[in-house]
């Protein structure tokens, strides 16, 4: 296993060397979903607006994974950072084993609740007969996405970024390549549609599994010894405490987003269409941020094992300033391009008109987004994931719903937009002083150690 990276040397150039490789592969995996949103799109609105109902659900899969991911990864990168690299393994090992089984198991309760789920998010009986295709073969799938996703955070915490965005980018290709053959039925295939686009994410997991599972072996990141139990509850139990606020922090995110798609509803297919569309986009004008934000935990928790408290305060300033001036210039050509963006897709004038209002009104506020991204990223790299949790489901909770609804009831799709935005402008804020005040006082609680030495 690599020996810890992270706590020594330039910061910036550091954070640089490892978000970059990350950013590639989730820009591989996130156009190639917004290409998945365009082949279903050809298909017809209501088929667009189908996938846009289920991307809560799936989400809240994908926010499972990330969440036994990023603890997976801190607490890794904390075991590096302390020199126990016996223990990093079995960490590694374990983890993959039961994300595997939880993720699986939640899947199925998944298949179970289509029906009532989507009946209560505003689906009509055709869009839940879509939305039962796409689902009933992706659900079945998604626990085979975890054994690459935990591969990948295992090592993301020895300070490698570079592999698994390979792996993710490979897995996104594959994913957009088979997408046209399946859905539209081109050469020997058959036209499979909704059930094409799911397939393909599939078999692309299939083969990215396969991948991860032989380069972690490779690299000897797992320990294939025979397992003792008390160790193996060992580690499930550690997994599982900083997951567990992770995990729920993540999962909010769908049920907020769902409750969303229920206010969009109310404006009609193409505002549902639409919505999805920008949605699906969202993940990629933030991009830069993701990827930033997946290297904070390993930075975060080798320092932190290391006790180098001042790194991570000077880590967290800097990407704090980046975020925002990148976001800020993303905003300000995004405005100009929206009506480009929104005629790409084939969807009425009603629709390319609400996507273009989501390009000009959200990305505003995604400066200030990406604050609470990258403080609940650091929480999770101190092992504060509570913090994380109440960071996140106060800015969902406590303001995006509610100021999505007031600005719903006041100006229609554009007002429920902007609620949107402020909700995000003032989670942002509260995060920066949060975060401020957390790095203040580690650097002053260390120093008082030293002086007391």
């Amino acid at each position: 296993m690599s020996r810890p990276k992270l706590t020594e040397g330039p910061i910036g150039p550091t954070l640089y060397r490892m978000s970059l490789p990350m950013v590639m592969g989730i820009v591989a995996i996130l156009v190639f979903n917004f290409v998945d949103a365009y082949y279903v799109s050809l298909l017809g609105t209501q088929y667009l607006a189908a996938i846009s109902f289920t991307f809560p659900a799936t989400f809240a899969l994908m926010s499972l994974n990330l969440g036994l991911g990023t603890a997976n990864t801190t607490l890794v990168a904390i075991e590096l950072g302390a020199g126990r690299e016996r223990q990093a393994k079995q960490l590694a090992t374990y983890s993959i084993v039961i994300s595997v089984f939880l993720v699986f198991c939640t899947a199925l309760l998944g298949i179970a609740v289509i029906d009532p789920l989507f009946r209560l998010l505003g689906a009509d009986s055709a869009a839940r007969e879509l939305i039962h295709d796409y689902l009933g073969i992706w659900y079945l799938g998604v626990g085979v996405l975890t054994i690459p996703m935990l591969c990948n955070s295992a090592m993301r915490g020895t300070g490698d970024t570079r592999t698994p965005s390979i792996i993710m980018a490979m897995s996104a290709l594959i994913n957009g390549i088979l997408d046209p053959f399946l859905i539209f039925g081109i050469g020997p295939f058959p036209r499979m549609e909704m059930q094409g686009a799911a397939l393909s994410s599939v078999l692309s997991w299939w083969i990215a599994a396969g991948v991860a599972l032989t380069t972690v072996y490779r690299k000897q990141i797992v320990d294939l010894s025979r397992p003792r139990f008390d160790v193996v509850k060992a580690c499930w139990g550690r997994l599982i405490k900083i997951a567990l606020p992770i995990v729920g922090s993540n999962m909010l995110n769908p049920i907020a987003l769902g409750v969303v798609i229920a206010l969009v509803a109310q404006f009609g297919v193409d505002a549902v269409a639409a919505t999805g569309v920008g949605m699906r986009l969202e993940p990629i004008l933030i991009i830069a941020v993701m990827g930033l934000s997946t290297c904070i935990p390993p930075f975060v928790g080798q320092n932190l094992g290391a006790a180098r408290f001042d790194r991570i305060k000077q880590a967290m300033q800097l990407s704090f300033r980046f975020a925002m001036i990148w976001q800020g210039l993303l905003a300000l050509g995004l405005y100009l391009a929206a009506p480009w963006i929104a005629g790409l897709f084939g969807v009425e004038e009603q629709a390319m008109e609400i996507i273009r209002l989501f390009l000009t009104i959200l990305p505003l506020s995604y400066g200030f987004l990406a604050w609470v991204l990258l403080g609940g990223a650091q929480f999770n790299g101190l092992r504060m994931p509570n913090k994380g949790l109440v960071l996140n489901g106060g800015r969902l909770f406590l303001f995006y719903i509610p100021f999505a609804y007031w600005g719903s009831q006041m100006n229609g799709i554009e007002g429920l937009y902007m609620g949107c935005a402020l909700a995000n402008v003032t989670a942002g804020v509260i995060a920066w002083f949060w975060i401020r005040h957390t790095n203040k006082r580690l650097v002053l609680s260390a120093n008082a150690s030293m002086r007391r030495a």
